[in-house]
């Protein structure tokens, strides 16, 4: 018998610092329930609107957990275009991808190039890193 797909569609339009336990808790719950270990996992933004810092940071932190008890995570990308921009911009698909497969892209619109307020994410693993 081939273990069950499981699936968290995030409901809530924000991902913030009230929001994000919720999330841990729904994704906790599914992970450690029937069928842990199982083949597939799969995360639905598709109803996010909004992510605050806080809010990416958790989201990597539900990948990273989910990803040590899943074979294989799947992250459907939100539908509003602005956020699958951000979300390209600050590098998500690239630092996420160890963890995670994102089904589709996340092209979205919004501006490209370089910008003095938006930090992209940076994996940091050695000293090396933080002062680059």
């Amino acid at each position: 018998m081939l273990p069950l797909m499981k699936r968290l569609r995030v409901g809530v339009p924000s991902l913030t610092a009230v929001t994000m336990d919720a999330v841990f808790a729904e994704a906790a719950a599914l992970a450690d329930g029937p069928s842990a270990g199982g083949a597939e996992f799969r995360l639905s933004l598709e109803d996010v609107k909004f992510i605050d810092p806080y809010g990416l940071v958790g989201l990597w932190c539900v990948l990273r957990y989910l990803k040590r008890r899943h074979h294989a995570v799947v992250v459907i990308p939100p539908t509003d275009l602005d956020v699958q921009g951000y979300l390209h911009r600050i590098n998500f698909p690239e630092v996420t991808a160890p963890m995670a497969v994102l089904e589709g892209s996340v092209a979205g619109r919004g501006t490209t190039g370089p910008s003095d307020v938006l930090l992209e994410m940076t994996p940091i693993e050695q000293q090396a890193d933080v002062e680059k």
